[in-house]
């Protein structure tokens, strides 16, 4: 499975969604805390997730930790889905280009 990661371009990917995202939808006054919250976001839920999954696997097993895994993936995607807006319209992005 981490074979299929790897194709599809992983965290690479992840973090220019991410990134990407976030400075879409920023001013530029508030990009630097912002980026500078995700990143903080990023790596407490990193080492939360790394603390709590050995605890979680001596007690339950690695059904739990993947399928806990499993379940916040597919909340994520949820949310992405129902509460992030797209930042631009499609008009918006070809008004800009013709701008140019």
């Amino acid at each position: 499975m981490e074979f299929v990661n790897e194709l599809s371009g992983n965290f690479v990917v992840y973090y220019l969604g991410v990134y990407s995202y976030i400075a879409d939808i920023t001013g530029e006054l508030e990009r630097t805390s912002r980026l500078g919250i995700l990143d903080g976001t990023d790596y407490i839920s990193t080492m939360f997730g790394t603390y709590i999954s050995g605890p979680i696997f001596e007690s339950l097993g690695y059904y739990a930790v993947f399928g806990g895994s499993l379940a916040a993936a597919l909340l994520a995607v949820l949310y992405m889905t129902v509460i992030v807006k797209v930042s631009k319209t499609s008009h918006q992005l070809q008004v800009r280009s013709s701008q140019k």
